[in-house]
């Protein structure tokens, strides 16, 4: 089992390089990483049109 992602799975097809702080869509403020596995990273990000949190 891997607690960590591998940096060699970030290329094209690959992983999409995500930091918190960044902004999706110009909508949604990435705060914090909620877990990943084989084919996904999960998210926790603010909408900053309805306020809410998401699972992105």
């Amino acid at each position: 089992l891997e607690d960590i992602e591998r940096p060699e799975r970030y290329h094209p097809g690959g992983y999409h390089p995500i930091v918190i702080g960044d902004r999706l869509s110009d909508r949604y403020d990435v705060v914090h990483k909620l877990g990943f596995g084989t084919y996904s990273t999960t998210w926790l990000a603010r909408d900053r049109e309805t306020k809410k949190y998401v699972a992105i």
